[in-house]
């Protein structure tokens, strides 16, 4: 048996005190965070009518950079390393939770966020990165309420960084619940027409739809090189 030892650890929120944890119950050898990232659906905040809320892009690029530099990098004395989640996209509640990709491959700007933790420099390009996102005045962590075929807001903030021109998209989805967790496959759901009234690339006035029911309204902002940034609210229409 080799002299060498270690555990591994998987969290998320929990990741804000592995390694005290880890000390506390008399771990005295090192350590791997096997998976980590942001807070997972499973430990997110929901609405009235139970859909998740999920912070954007921005916040959500913060949380992560943060977690390593200060949780995992710092424990020099323990930690071995750690394996971020996910390299890639999946449908987890909503296509954008986890993934460090967007469905049609496009990067979002936590590629930047790991590569800074990575090397210490940015990269030349820089995505766009959306850091707040507030539908009728209400902000992203509060319920949306909308009665059907009415005129409603939404509007972004976001750092452009380097880029010289950012392309805007708004698209609405049908509320996809589920109750599957982990690595259960989830279903994306399709998108939704629905009526534009203006646009820019701060804000959409839109008409909510006609029939009742659970939305999500995403923004979308990408550089000409297609890097991208991500953000959405859950509303219900009455």
């Amino acid at each position: 048996m080799s002299k060498y030892r270690y555990t591994w650890t998987e969290c998320y929120g929990s990741i804000e005190n592995a390694g005290i944890n880890l000390r506390k119950f008399n771990w005295d050898k090192p350590y791997i965070v096997s998976e980590w990232g942001v807070n997972g659906p499973f430990e997110a905040k929901k609405t009235s009518w139970e859909a998740k809320i999920e912070p954007p892009n921005g916040v959500k690029a913060e949380q992560r950079m943060r977690r390593y530099l200060e949780l995992i990098e710092k424990d020099k004395e323990r930690c071995l390393g750690s394996y971020c989640f996910l390299w890639g996209q999946k449908q987890e509640s909503t296509a954008t939770w986890h993934g460090m990709f967007l469905s049609n491959g496009n990067p979002t700007e936590a590629v930047d966020v790991m590569q800074y933790c990575w090397t210490g420099e940015w990269p030349e390009s820089r995505a766009p990165s959306i850091k707040d996102i507030s539908l009728e005045n209400i902000g992203w962590r509060k319920d949306h309420i909308l009665d059907s075929s009415t005129q409603a807001t939404l509007n972004i903030e976001y750092n452009k960084y380097n880029n010289n021109k950012v392309i805007v998209e708004y698209i609405l989805f049908p509320e996809a619940f589920s109750n599957k967790i982990g690595g259960d496959i989830q279903k994306s759901p399709d998108p939704i027409e629905f009526e534009i009234v203006k646009k820019s690339e701060t804000e959409l006035t839109f008409i909510s739809p006609n029939k009742k029911g659970a939305y999500r309204l995403f923004a979308y902002v990408k550089n000409e090189i297609g890097q991208s940034s991500v953000a959405n609210i859950p509303f219900i229409v009455q």
